[in-house]
């Protein structure tokens, strides 16, 4: 039996109502011409639109470099993309707020200029992140629980070889089992 696309699932969620008409709805065409309107306004991503709209905090897997570490990468995108303060990155990952300081001044010495997060369909929720699991572990699980994206998908969506997300992934599960 073949792999159900993420697409597919999350179409397969909304075939109960009629798409066609809530394409056509004048309320979600005013939505699209709004959102259009705050991404060009405040050179924003559709994801951080979002962001400033929804209650839970969505990291864009795009944000995720090589030059960074997964947690310099998450506070730097927390700190100056979202305007976040320590206290409350600390809070939103369940981590130190001297270790959220830390982390966010090695990311700017690695990479002094904001991170520009890519349109993507792959977002992770910050609650994923505050678990006993490390960044990566969380947000490789997370991919391949939630999306069913292979190893090499999550390593290229992350920046990282897929020996590592598949070194990581099991390393998580570990982790989980034995809690």
């Amino acid at each position: 039996m073949a792999k159900r696309g993420f697409r597919e699932e999350k179409l397969q969620k909304y075939t109960e109502f009629d798409s066609s008409k809530f394409y056509q709805d004048e309320d979600f065409k005013v939505f699209k011409v709004l959102i259009n309107r705050l991404k060009k306004k405040y050179h924003l991503s559709t994801t951080d639109v979002l962001n400033f709209i929804q209650e839970e905090v969505m990291i864009p897997c795009t944000i995720f470099t090589k030059k960074l570490s997964p947690l310099e990468t998450t506070v730097k995108y927390l700190k100056e993309n979202l305007n976040t303060d320590y206290s409350k990155i600390a809070e939103l990952l369940g981590r130190d707020r001297k270790t959220v300081w830390q982390a966010h001044k090695n990311a700017v010495v690695s990479l002094p200029e904001q991170l520009k997060p890519s349109e993507t369909e792959y977002n992770i929720p910050v609650s994923v992140l505050k678990t006993e699991l490390s960044i990566l572990e969380a947000v490789a699980s997370y991919l391949k629980d939630q999306f069913k994206l292979s190893y090499h998908q999550i390593g290229e969506l992350l920046q990282r070889n897929e020996r590592t997300v598949w070194t990581v992934y099991s390393r998580a599960q570990k982790k989980i089992k034995n809690v």
